[in-house]
């Protein structure tokens, strides 16, 4: 209703039946992936978030299948689950706002081998793109789908494995002439590293460095990122050991050939399983005579019975050269003189040893009311899997994980308290992966002033100068005999012509009055800041209450009405 500058009060009374409480999980979409029966949830499954093109980073399902995903943008999204030999499954298309959160449930149908039929023929070409055919995006989606999970293994760095490092000598015939041997162990989740896909791409795989030759390994994630896939070609490749089943393959190799060190390679999968088995590949240096090798390379992958993937092994060979008689031109002769290798074994921790070897994961923070920017002290936080407490004065708690590996992936922090209740908010919660060892810090809060006028006023934009927001309860004492029904009515004095709302959950209206029930919750949008607000209420039987307050400096005031013949109290 819009004030007129020719009346004394304004009268303000006009329903909103769509406000919901603020969340503050934004564009997050949780849910389950589960058997066709609908009862038995898969774990390690890539849950990846896709619009048109745009892949946002996968993560992958836990515990009975549970997964929590956030979308980097608002708008619409669809839920896309990757399965190891199962058909990929897409949820709805999902409408995600700056602050809506959404679930979905997907289930696969029951296995059944998919690259059992796939047969070479014809497929020599080597194509730009790993999807350009049928036969060659069935393989590719299984290696993809391997990779992603490894990739999301790494980045969760709970995998903790036991690694031996191995640096050999060999002679010509690649027979160990002397070895040197290292044990670690690694919460990574990946036996060794990489560099990033574009630097690779600058810089190449085979680089000077000082007066040796480093070689670069392609990891996961550089074999699924654009760099990887527009500066390579693939085609399929089959091979049948004179030992072992058959094997299906993904060959890659240099688009054209550059100015800096390159791949080549094969990646081996299990056609019946279509489970990713290892990387064999080359390394093609420019301006490289005949009579050197080459440097090769083999990395094998295994999976764990949670679905995680990571490096059981690797080996790199490298060629020794030495210098063959005095330099001609500048320019020194070499010959090949023998091998240098280091290979890698990864094992993968029981349960009982990582939690004996795991350091605890600590979680600092600080609870702050984000209306006012102070300290929510006495604030009650719950981090999922580890426990509950209460911040101090000054709003700061420590969470200490002494066994981080039990911890859910993600576990939740829930933020509830005395402000955000009476605010009538959804508890604030965090998302956060703890990672043995490490301490992290974060702040936590309620939503701002602005996000709260978003959602209760349909405002999106910023509070005008000189306005503010008023929160109204309704509570009903422990003395009443029954449920009320409540007349609202608020009235100021406009300093100019404005539009004021008033909106209530679950509410009706009679005229200019909102009828509400006790425990119920209603907003007054953009009232005077500084200008006392008189708010009468009115229920049972001749049982009123009446009262004057402001927004006051903060923008933001909260009031309780008490449902009986006791005076209301604002705070």
């Amino acid at each position: 209703m819009r004030s007129s500058g020719a009346r004394a009060l304004a009268l303000v009374a006009i329903a909103c039946g769509a406000c919901m409480p603020v969340s503050a999980r934004a564009q997050r979409v949780t849910g389950r992936v589960l058997e066709a029966d609908g009862r038995t949830g898969l774990s390690g499954v890539v849950i990846t978030l896709v619009q048109d093109s745009t892949r946002a980073t996968p993560v992958l399902s836990g515990v009975e299948g549970r997964f929590a995903v956030r979308a980097p943008t608002p708008g619409r999204w669809q839920v896309r689950a990757d399965a190891i030999g199962r058909p990929a499954q897409l949820s709805r298309v999902l409408t995600l706002g700056a602050t809506d959160t959404a679930r979905v449930e997907l289930r696969f149908p029951p296995y059944a081998p998919t690259l059992e039929a796939v047969r070479v023929v014809a497929e020599r070409a080597c194509r730009v793109r790993p999807d350009e055919s049928e036969r060659m995006a069935e393989v590719w989606q299984s290696i993809r789908t391997a990779l992603e999970a490894s990739s999301a293994t790494e980045r969760e760095r709970r995998t903790p494995l036991e690694l031996e490092v191995t640096d050999y000598r060999l002679d010509l015939f690649k027979q160990r002439t002397g070895a040197s041997r290292v044990t670690l162990k690694s919460w990574t989740g990946a036996g060794f590293l990489s560099a990033p896909p574009d630097e690779l791409v600058a810089k190449g795989y085979v680089r000077q460095v000082g007066d040796s030759v480093a070689y670069f390994a392609p990891d996961a994630s550089v074999i699924t990122s654009p760099s990887f896939l527009t500066t390579h070609c693939f085609r399929v490749e089959e091979r049948a050991p004179m030992f072992g089943a058959r094997e299906l393959g993904l060959g890659f190799m240099p688009l054209k050939e550059g100015q800096v060190g390159d791949v080549r390679g094969t990646l081996w999968l299990d056609p019946q399983s279509a489970a990713l088995k290892r990387l064999e590949l080359e390394y093609v240096v420019p301006g490289r005579t005949s009579s050197l090798p080459n440097a090769d390379a083999r990395i094998e992958y295994a999976r764990l019975p949670n679905g995680r993937w990571f490096v059981s092994r690797w080996l790199l060979n490298m060629p020794v050269v030495r210098e063959v008689g005095p330099a001609v031109g500048g320019v020194s002769s070499v010959a090949f003189s023998g091998w240098r290798a280091r290979e890698g074994l990864a094992r993968a921790l029981s349960l009982s040893d990582a939690v004996r070897l795991a350091p605890p994961a600590v979680v600092m923070g600080r609870a702050i009311d984000s209306t006012t920017g102070e300290a929510l002290a006495g604030a009650h936080l719950v981090l999922e899997g580890v426990g509950r407490l209460e911040s101090d004065s000054a709003g700061r708690f420590t969470f200490v994980a002494r066994d981080p590996l039990s911890v859910p992936v993600p576990a939740t922090l829930t933020l509830t308290a005395a402000r955000v209740e009476a605010l009538g908010l959804e508890a604030p919660t965090r998302e956060l992966t703890l990672v043995a060892g490490d301490t992290m810090h974060l702040e936590v809060g309620t939503p701002t002033i602005a996000r709260i006028r978003t959602e209760r006023c349909g405002t999106p934009d910023a509070m005008p100068e000189g306005l503010g927001l008023i929160v109204v309860s309704l509570i009903q004492s422990d003395s009443a005999q029954y449920g009320y029904n409540v007349a609202l009515v608020a009235l100021w004095r406009p300093e100019s012509s404005l539009v004021f709302e008033m909106g209530m959950e679950g509410v009706a209206r009679d005229g200019n009055r909102v009828i509400g029930r006790a425990g119920g919750r209603t907003t007054l949008c953009d009232v005077p800041r500084h200008a006392p607000v008189t708010l009468r209420a009115e229920w049972g039987v001749g049982h009123h209450a009446e009262l004057e307050l402001s927004a006051g400096r903060e923008a933001l005031a909260t009031v309780r009405i008490v449902l009986t013949e006791a005076k209301p109290r604002a705070r």
